[in-house]
């Protein structure tokens, strides 16, 4: 073995230690000696033979070991998850998911198909469109007195939010067939504070004390701001109705299908954020098309793309990431 080979193998060596730091603690602490043993051994076996072969053996590495490490993370947030809330194996019946998915699909298909109607769009003050909206209102209150009566399972929790959007909506354009607009864009907060703020009424409670059980319930519920932001029509860049247009609030649909069918509480989310970034996608791609350049619409849009996905993606990871911030802060203190 030549000097200029064993130092290129004390190099990789040196290399494949640090590499080793990315991975979680537990294993660095349990594994990494063994692991950096057992490299070095290789290392130094390739040098004997061929520069090849030590060359081959640091390629290999470089394609195993970032995949080796996004794995370990994985499976070390699973792990901290599932001590922090009781097993969420739990799949929603049939009938209880479909009821769960009334308001997106009145804040999604039903409501953008009227909206292209002639005659019934809301820049026309029509009162077939407040009708409408009233319906709804009437709807989504029903279901939300429902899950109230049911002590608010899976299922009703989309409810909360959205009750909130369709109240706002409701009362704004009332005011607009009016001429008024006292509240404006912020009504929809107002009405979400007030709801939030009876939730803590003693009747309400069973909604509170199901989220630390199972924190992709609170998950779900946020999940109607995704609704409420793929809902809206750019009718500028889409003045006709058709498949792009419906394409995200359907895709919310799915998302929102697969939560309540999947057992695992980690795929639950990641369903979510599935549907989200694809909806966000298709609810974009007109930017990509509208701009007088396509480079240019490519760069906009995928701007926008990771600014409301990622903001998105961070109001559904919120609930989760507060419970493990919670569970950690606990066992650091029971430690000491």
């Amino acid at each position: 073995m030549s000097a200029r080979l064993s130092s290129f193998a004390q190099l990789l060596a040196r290399l494949f230690a640090l590499a080793l730091r990315l991975y979680p603690v537990g294993v660095q602490r349990e594994y990494a000696a063994e692991m950096q043993a057992v490299f070095c051994l290789k290392a130094a076996d390739a040098a004997q033979q061929s520069a090849w072969t030590l060359f081959t053996l640091a390629c290999r590495e470089a394609r195993d070991l970032p995949l080796a490490i996004v794995s370990a993370h994985i499976h070390a947030i699973r792990g901290r998850m599932n001590p922090s809330f009781p097993s969420t194996s739990d799949q929603t019946p049939w009938p209880a998911a479909l009821l769960s998915l009334l308001p997106f699909f009145i804040a999604g298909p039903v409501r953008i198909i009227l909206s292209y109607q002639p005659g019934w769009m809301p820049e026309q003050r029509s009162l077939f469109y407040f009708l409408s909206l009233l319906l709804s209102s009437l709807a989504v209150t029903g279901g939300f007195a429902l899950g109230v009566a049911k002590k608010f399972p899976r299922w009703a929790y989309p409810y909360t939010v959205y009750l909130a959007i369709s109240l706002s909506l409701l009362v704004g354009y009332a005011l607009s067939l009016f001429h008024l607009n006292i509240y404006g864009q912020s009504n929809f907060f107002v009405f979400l504070a007030a709801i939030l703020i009876v939730l803590w009424l003693p009747r309400f409670r069973s909604f509170y004390s199901h989220i630390p059980q199972d924190w992709t319930l609170l998950s779900y519920g946020l999940y109607g701001l995704v609704l409420y932001l793929l809902s809206s029509i750019d009718y500028d860049e889409t003045p006709r109705l058709n498949l792009l247009v419906l394409l995200p609030s359907l895709l919310t649909l799915g998302a929102a299908l697969a939560h309540l069918r999947i057992r695992s509480a980690f795929m639950r989310i990641a369903a979510l954020l599935a549907g989200t970034f694809a909806g966000l996608f298709f609810w974009l791609l007109p930017i990509f098309f509208g701009m007088i350049s396509i480079w240019i619409g490519i760069a906009i849009g995928m701007f926008m793309l990771l600014a409301y996905g990622i903001t998105l993606a961070a109001i559904l990871l919120a609930p989760p990431l507060v419970t493990l911030a919670i569970h950690s802060w606990r066992a650091s203190r029971a430690s000491r």
